[in-house]
């Protein structure tokens, strides 16, 4: 007996799933696969061709509220029928997104918000010579995390204290630190000084911090929001120092240091 036509196995298994899972947007260089979750496994007439046709053919999106990721689902496009004893698996771990599409995701959960028709043409199998299956509203998936990367490491706070001149020392810095994060994730901004506690101090005998200290103010930003890790715009911490004269009129020469530890919580 001739297999005519093409249908599914089983017939009911005509709903695919494809899931992203967790979206790193701090990945680089991408693209990101899908993993399908369910297949669609189907039959067509032996040696005969067949074709498969997506609708929307193009502009396939995932949301999360007001964001929005493009991805392209990944499909099998045409083939030959290999009769009804061997299922042809319809969906491919081809799905994916381009690195230019998460870099700049906000946080958040994403579904697809529109249903994928794709249709199986087989117009040499006989009657019906059309099958179609279906990826529904919410079943392509991922999760955009909140992180952070450092882009450019913190440099050296230093300062070139003159006794005899009143007035504040300002410490001259060799970098800045920046930071990228996901965009519209918001990020607070701490320090600790080795030296110092709650007030920060240069300490003549860092690390042992036991020597002669002068106070000095060490500036950064409180918070911040991420621009996104494509967005080419690094977050600069704006870290600085500076010293009231009051605080080392009296100090004795020598070399002072102090360790501050800036830590980013998003």
């Amino acid at each position: 007996m001739v297999h005519a036509a093409c249908r599914f196995v089983p017939p009911s298994g005509t709903t695919g799933i494809i899931a992203f899972n967790t979206i790193d947007p701090s990945v680089s260089p991408g693209p990101i696969l899908g993993t399908v979750i369910q297949q669609v496994n189907f039959t067509c007439n032996n040696n005969r061709a067949f074709t498969v046709t997506a609708n929307p053919a193009s502009g396939w999106t995932m949301t999360s509220g007001l964001n929005s990721i493009l991805y392209t689902p990944g499909f099998v496009a045409s083939g030959v029928g290999r009769g009804n004893a061997t299922s042809i698996p319809l969906l491919t771990n081809t799905t994916q997104i381009l690195m230019s599409n998460y870099q700049n995701a906000a946080a958040g959960a994403y579904a697809n918000s529109q249903a994928i028709t794709l249709t199986i043409n087989c117009p040499l199998c006989g009657a019906p010579n059309t099958i179609v299956a279906t990826i529904p509203v919410g079943n392509v998936t991922g999760a955009v995390i909140n992180t952070c990367a450092v882009t450019q490491p913190a440099g050296t706070l230093t300062f070139d204290i003159d006794p005899s001149i009143p007035g504040t020392s300002v410490a001259a810095l060799s970098q800045d630190l920046k930071i990228k994060c996901t965009k519209n994730d918001p990020v607070a901004v701490t320090a600790t000084s080795k030296c110092g506690g709650a007030t920060p101090l240069l300490d003549s005998l860092y690390p042992g911090c036991g020597g002669f200290q002068i106070p000095y103010t060490f500036n950064r930003v409180s918070n911040a929001t991420g621009a996104g890790f494509g967005a080419g715009t690094d977050i600069s911490l704006g870290i600085s120092g500076s010293i009231n004269s009051i605080n080392y009129a009296n100090a004795p020469a020598g070399t002072f240091n102090d360790l501050e530890t800036v830590t980013i919580t998003y």
